[in-house]
């Protein structure tokens, strides 16, 4: 459906795309991977869906180097997410801002909770919540 609705041609999965795939637990299901594959073939520049297309919840969040990731276009996610018939838009987009705005702002501030949540304007109960939902959490010391 994805190729249809995009004029897209994407016909093979790369290994590293299959080991991230495989590695996540799918919390919401199937429609959850159906966004991540519709994500990914929007992504997609070839034929092959590659680690890189995936979301970056899924690719282990904002740990990327800096300057790596394209910034979000809102205007075009909102319309590609139209284009592939996507359920639940309003929540996908909010849950793209929050992911861009928390990695940026955890960037900025080194990875610091404290200070992430004091720019955030938000509590870092509420910061740690949104990164634990998004999967973008990392092991707990110990």
């Amino acid at each position: 459906m994805s190729n249809r609705a995009l004029d897209k041609n994407v016909t093979g999965l790369a290994p590293d795309a299959l080991r991230v795939l495989q590695a996540h637990d799918w919390p919401g299901n199937v429609r959850e991977l159906q966004n991540a594959i519709r994500y990914a073939v929007i992504q997609a520049v070839g034929d092959v869906l590659t680690a890189d297309c995936l979301p970056a919840a899924l690719r282990g969040g904002p740990t990327a180097p800096p300057g790596t990731a394209a910034p979000l276009d809102v205007v075009r996610f909102v319309r590609d997410l139209l284009a592939t018939g996507a359920p639940d838009i309003y929540r996908t987009v909010i849950v793209e801002v929050d992911r861009v705005a928390l990695a940026e702002v955890l960037r900025h501030v080194n990875n610091n909770q404290v200070q992430a949540s004091e720019l955030l304007g938000i509590s870092r109960t509420t910061l740690r919540a949104k990164l634990q939902s998004m999967n973008l959490l990392g092991p707990s010391p110990g």
